[in-house]
């Protein structure tokens, strides 16, 4: 004897068919209008191929201003690290200045990388330490600062070569036409929502000191060009004096002059060792003086460039690209010889979920095919396909509901759903086959009752049984290491809802309608 449960659902069941199978046509209606509301919704949910990734290690790159010098650096440093290492569930921070020994991330002194290793509890998720790191990082605003986990970063690195979600390349033959284009862009980025931090990669012009040696005053003091440049490294970079062996290494001794100031004064009077051993101050063989010029160039496939780096908050960064484009597009103007290219790993993104729709299409195709030669009659096909687009408003509603967007986990989540409404209604109209040809059943609504009733209890059985072994997984898509197979048995569990119902409920009264008939 079957259980009640299954009993009740039996006769419900026949009598929804009953009920809608004179009334097949509006039923069709719905069905498909289902499905255009479940595709015209998908836009809503906003697209990310890639979620946020709840690592519980983070990287910061913090940038102060151009010029800054290496004492600075670490003197910032040290007080963020403290109040970083202060915060309970902060297992370790350390930093990264410049170019470390045997680096492989070479950087200027003003520049410093964050590592910090989270040690999550159930007094403080990954999720809010990691937005009180990043309140650490906003009380020091004289700095800009990106904080990406280690799979992001290095995702976003091989997607675009950038790890920003969002930048735009400005092209062009003068860099100061450059510059003031890419501030353009940079001040109408910072005017979207949840822009978040917007910078320009390359600094622009900035104040440095300019020296030029005048061979005459060196020649008059004895001097040699060469030895005036070593003199003034040694006295502000230090030089190596002797090297200390240590059992597994060497460390060099650099000797430089203590608490040596580096402004444009003191650097004039710095004295070097003329002739007879006279001390000659450096103002003295050479012109020193203050100007705007620039640090860093940048350059791709030997064109000049500067570039705008977003890196929006929000979770729909497809969406920020799109309507970042659109306001770049109708309000700044690009002078002759200008011209933008987008990049950042939210292009890349909108690229590869372009490139997997391609591979799904044809996929469809395929299927239309392989359908076609099985059941040899366009009506059942047809039936098929129908069935299909109405599957997604169950998974549309679930990411909806849970506040996702539609990322690759959920992307395969679609397609696992569709592959599963497929096959509850090619099995279906299989077995009702079944039924005609090997049982000699005429065909009509009875034959069509008797073919959902036995379908039911292995679809509902295999949904219910899938839906309790996806549901712990959906239920921890917030932890870290579930980032993509949550959302994925999210939009599964939800499909399961609607591609039930559709196969057990609604393809019956419309198959009864359109098969097999003269």
């Amino acid at each position: 004897a079957e259980p009640a449960w299954l009993g009740s659902c039996k006769r419900w069941q026949r009598s929804a068919i009953t009920g809608l199978e004179p009334r097949a046509a509006p039923v069709l209606v719905g069905v498909v209008l289902s499905g255009v509301a479940g595709l015209a919704l998908l836009p809503v949910l906003g697209a990310r191929l890639l979620p946020d990734f709840r690592e519980n290690y983070l990287i910061a790159h913090a940038s102060l201003r151009p010029g800054i010098s290496l004492l600075e650096t670490s003197r910032v440093g040290e007080r963020i690290a403290a109040r970083l290492a202060a915060i309970p569930g902060v297992k370790s921070v350390a930093e990264q200045i410049g170019r470390a020994e045997n680096g492989q991330d070479p950087d200027a002194p003003n520049k410093s990388e964050f590592e910090i290793q989270l040690e999550p509890s159930g007094r403080a998720t990954t999720g809010q330490l990691e937005a009180r790191v990043r309140e650490v990082f906003a009380q020091f605003p004289n700095q800009l600062v990106e904080i990406y986990s280690v799979l992001a970063e290095r995702i976003g690195e091989t997607l675009s070569g950038n790890v920003a979600p969002f930048s735009v390349s400005v092209f062009g033959p003068d860099l100061d036409v450059d510059d003031e284009v890419a501030g353009e862009i940079a001040a109408l980025l910072r005017k979207l929502p949840q822009s978040g931090t917007v910078r320009l990669q390359v600094p622009p012009r900035q104040p440095e000191l300019e020296m030029q040696l005048r061979p005459e005053r060196l020649s008059l003091y004895g001097l040699q060009a060469a030895e005036v440049l070593g003199a003034l490294n040694a006295a502000y970079h230090g030089t190596a004096v002797a090297h200390l062996n240590q059992s597994d290494r060497s460390v060099p001794v650099v000797v430089r002059l203590a608490a040596a100031g580096a402004t444009p004064d003191e650097i004039r009077n710095l004295r070097l060792r003329g002739r007879d051993g006279a001390l000659v101050p450096l103002s003295s063989v050479a012109t020193l003086e203050v100007v705007s010029a620039r640090s860093l160039i940048a350059h791709e496939d030997g064109l000049r460039r500067q570039v705008v780096i977003a890196t929006p908050t929000g979770a729909d960064q497809a969406g920020f690209a799109r309507r970042a484009r659109e306001q770049i597009a109708a309000r700044v103007k690009l002078p002759p010889g200008v011209y933008l290219r987008y990049g950042g790993t939210a292009p890349a993104q909108a690229a590869a979920a372009r490139e997997l729709l391609w591979h799904a299409g044809a996929a469809l195709v395929l299927i239309v095919l392989l359908l076609a030669l099985a059941f040899g009659r366009s009506r059942h096909v047809l039936l098929v396909l129908a069935a299909l687009p109405s599957t997604l408003i169950g998974g549309v509603l679930a990411v909806a509901l849970t506040g996702a967007t539609l990322s690759l986990g959920a992307m395969v989540g679609f397609v696992a759903l569709f592959g599963i409404a497929a096959r509850n209604t090619i099995l279906l109209i299989s077995h009702y086959e079944h039924l005609i040809a090997i049982e000699g059943q005429p065909w009509g609504l009875a034959t069509a009752l008797r073919g959902a009733e036995e379908r039911l209890t292995p679809v509902l059985l295999t949904a219910l049984l899938t839906a309790l072994a996806l549901l712990p997984v959906a239920l921890q898509s917030h932890q870290p290491g579930h980032e993509i197979e949550g959302p994925m048995a999210t939009v599964i569990l939800g499909g399961l809802v609607s591609s039930t119902l559709v196969s057990l409920v609604f393809v019956p009264p419309l198959a009864a309608r359109v098969l097999h008939r003269s």
